[in-house]
């Protein structure tokens, strides 16, 4: 499969470790795999040290940067055509957004898996409904504490609890 994994952070915790992991986990199994992150964060350059492919011309920035927010969609849904990417997995909100919105505007054939990650809230709003129940073909979270923050938004049938996963290394 063509898998693009996608992370906003700039420096480096356990969201861009996971997505690394899991990025270098899929290319070892044989899937095509590219990582979406911002040219200088830490997740681009780790990536790219694992000798896997990353799409740095991405910002995924915070807050209300209109022109930014286009230029991402731009250049996300080029990249997505070009590839013919099958599985876009999202980990933040920025990222998630603009994959969701990507895929839906310029190339509809992928798949968008919505991973979360943390505790914090998700504001139940309209748009946020429609990011999970319309946008995102399935939605996991790392605990169960995290799956019930979602429960406003979508049916718990279509929430996955997936634990975060730990390097071999950690436990030797």
């Amino acid at each position: 499969m063509r898998i693009l994994e996608t992370g906003f952070h700039l420096d480096w915790g356990g969201q861009p470790a996971v997505v690394l992991l899991l990025a270098r986990k899929m290319k070892e199994a044989g899937h095509e795999v590219t990582v979406a992150a911002p040219a200088g964060s830490e997740l681009a350059r780790r990536a790219s040290e694992a000798g896997l492919d990353v799409l740095a011309a991405v910002r995924f920035r915070r807050g209300f940067r209109p022109l930014s927010f286009w230029r991402d969609l731009q250049t996300l849904g080029r990249f997505l055509n070009e590839r013919q990417i099958e599985i876009l997995h999202v980990h933040g909100s920025q990222d998630s957004w603009i994959a969701a919105l990507a895929n839906r505007w310029w190339y509809g054939r992928g798949r968008v898996v919505k991973t979360k990650h943390n505790n914090l809230p998700v504001r139940t709003h309209a748009a946020n409904r429609w990011l999970y129940r319309s946008l995102c073909a399935a939605c996991t979270t790392v605990s169960q504490d995290s799956a019930r923050i979602l429960e406003p938004l979508l049916p718990r049938e279509r929430i996955a609890v997936i634990h975060a996963p730990i390097e071999d290394r950690f436990w030797s």
